[in-house]
């Protein structure tokens, strides 16, 4: 549970502090994600790109279903039901995300797609980094 936890933790770290900082790319114009700049009164859009729901989402995704996958119930007659079950379950549950940011204004669609793949290559690490 931890691991999960720190890996979450790490993926909003380095989308706040250094993605978003880096590619400075504004969010959509009807996004509801503003704040008030205190010198000028102004309400000001935070950067968008990439995503941090996304990034998320998709790290926890990838990581899940790799772990399900190659260490999980199995594939034998057994447990081949509560496999496919736990790849259906995680799926439904961070799937739609990415299309949701998207359908609310939140993000573009590539601000949303940048982080989808990111997302899949930190997975992937964030696997790597647990099974070995």
């Amino acid at each position: 549970y931890l691991y999960g936890f720190a890996v979450s933790i790490t993926c909003m770290i380095m989308n706040e502090l250094i993605f978003k900082p880096i590619v400075n790319d504004p969010r959509p114009t009807r996004s509801a994600n503003k704040y008030k700049d205190e010198t000028t009164g102004q309400w000001k859009m935070k950067h968008g790109m990439p995503s941090g729901h996304v990034l998320n989402a998709t790290v926890i995704m990838v990581w899940s279903l790799l772990e399900v996958a190659i260490k999980g119930p199995g594939y034998d007659a057994e447990h081949i039901i509560q496999t496919e079950c736990w790849f259906a379950f995680i799926v439904v549950l961070m799937a739609p995300v990415p299309w949701a940011r998207w359908r609310n204004k939140d993000h573009s669609l590539n601000q949303c797609l940048v982080a989808g793949a990111i997302g899949l290559v930190l997975g992937v690490v964030a696997y790597a980094v647990r099974a070995n």
